[in-house]
């Protein structure tokens, strides 16, 4: 009987240290995956501000190009309105009428 008892208590304590090595070893792969998640994150919002400042710097200098077409158009109406339109003509395809 005695040793039954003490099989049944190295059973349970062998058991006992199996589930506390396998929680710890859960936590640890738990940990790894939050920091590989945070890792990923941080790459993901770096990667979106570069977006975001890439496509500012973008609209700005499209800006500028539009303002420059547009100083050029005005000027080009001003100086030779038939030019422009033979420029418009030969770029886009539309017909001038007067």
């Amino acid at each position: 009987m005695r040793y039954d008892y003490k099989q049944l208590e190295n059973a349970y304590e062998v058991t006992q240290n199996s589930l506390k090595a396998q929680i710890a070893g859960l936590k640890d792969i738990h940990e790894r995956e939050l920091a590989a998640k945070e890792e990923t994150l941080r790459i993901y919002q770096e990667t979106i501000e570069q977006i975001h400042r890439e496509y500012e710097e973008t609209q700005a200098a499209l800006e500028e190009e539009i303002a420059k077409r547009r100083a050029d158009y005005s000027r080009q109406f001003s100086d030779d309105p038939a030019r422009l339109a033979e420029e418009i003509i030969s770029q886009y395809g539309f017909e001038y009428v007067h």
